[in-house]
C-alpha cells in the first residue's frame, strides 16, 4: 500500500517548490550582495576627503578605484555585474523595481534609447506570470571599447509544469563615474558568447546626456521660452 502511494523525489511538486525557493534565495542574495558592495563604496565616496577612493568590498579580492570621472577595471566590471543581475532576473513581484533601478543606473541618453523596450519586456514577462533568470558565468573587461562583457545562460520559465527554454546569453555595459556616482553609459544584450573576440567589432560612444539636455544646462535660463526669429522682412511698409 505504501509503495503504491510513495512519490519520488524528482517528481514531487512540494520539493520542486522548495527546490524552487531556494534557487530564488541564492539569486537574490547574489543580487543582494553586489548591491550592497556598491552601496559601500558610494559610502566610502562620500566620507572621505581623498581624492583617489580605494575600497576593497567584500567577497571581492581587487580593490576598486575611483578619481572623479576615472575608476579602475574591477569597478567597472563589478557594476556590470549588479547590472546584468537585475536585467536579468525578473519575474512578477520585481518588474517594476527593476525596471526602476536601471533607470536609476542609466544615463538620461541611455533612458531614452533603451529603456522603454525594457520595460516592455519587463511588463510582458509581469502579465504573463512568467519568469526569467540570469546565470552568471563570467566577465571580461575590454579596453579598447571600455566594455565589460558579463555572460552566462538565460532561462524563460513561462509554464511552471514545462522546462524553461535556455539559451547563451550576452550583457555589455560601458560604466563611467559621473559626479560621485556609476553611470550606464552602453547597454546591449544578445544571444551567444560575447564579441569581445572579434577585432573589429567597435562600440561607439553614447554621450552620458542628450545634446538638449546638455544645452538648458549651459543656458543661464534653461526654463526660458526660445526665441523666435522675427521673419517679417523689415523694408516693407506695413502701413500700407
Amino acid at each position: 500500500m505504501f509503495d503504491k502511494l510513495s512519490v519520488k523525489r524528482k517528481d514531487s511538486p512540494t520539493l520542486k517548490s522548495v527546490k524552487d525557493v531556494n534557487d530564488s534565495k541564492k539569486s537574490q542574495k547574489t543580487v543582494n550582495l553586489i548591491l550592497a558592495s556598491s552601496v559601500l563604496v558610494l559610502a566610502f565616496m562620500v566620507a572621505t576627503e581623498d581624492t583617489v577612493a580605494v575600497v576593497t568590498p567584500p567577497q571581492f579580492s581587487e580593490e576598486l578605484r575611483v578619481s572623479q570621472n576615472q575608476a579602475n577595471e574591477h569597478y567597472k566590471v563589478m557594476w556590470a555585474f549588479a547590472g546584468s543581475a537585475l536585467a536579468g532576473n525578473i519575474n512578477e513581484d520585481n518588474a517594476e523595481f527593476v525596471v526602476d533601478q536601471l533607470g536609476r543606473m542609466f544615463s538620461p541618453y541611455l533612458k531614452d534609447a533603451i529603456l522603454p523596450s525594457i520595460e516592455r519586456e519587463a511588463q510582458i514577462v509581469a502579465a504573463r506570470k512568467a519568469e526569467q533568470t540570469f546565470k552568471i558565468e563570467d566577465a571580461i573587461y575590454e579596453p579598447k571599447n571600455d566594455i565589460v562583457f558579463v555572460w552566462g545562460h538565460k532561462e524563460l520559465e513561462v509554464d511552471k509544469s514545462d522546462k524553461p527554454s535556455s539559451q547563451r546569453w550576452t550583457y555589455e555595459f560601458r560604466i563611467e563615474p559621473f559626479t560621485g556616482r556609476p553611470v550606464i553609459t552602453h547597454f546591449d544584450s544578445y544571444p551567444g558568447p560575447p564579441k569581445s573576440k572579434s577585432p573589429d567589432y567597435k562600440v561607439e560612444y553614447n554621450p552620458i546626456i542628450s545634446q538638449e539636455i546638455k544645452q538648458a544646462m549651459e543656458s543661464t535660463n534653461p526654463d526660458a521660452p526660445v526665441k523666435k526669429e522675427n521673419t517679417t522682412n523689415s523694408g516693407e511698409d506695413t502701413n500700407e
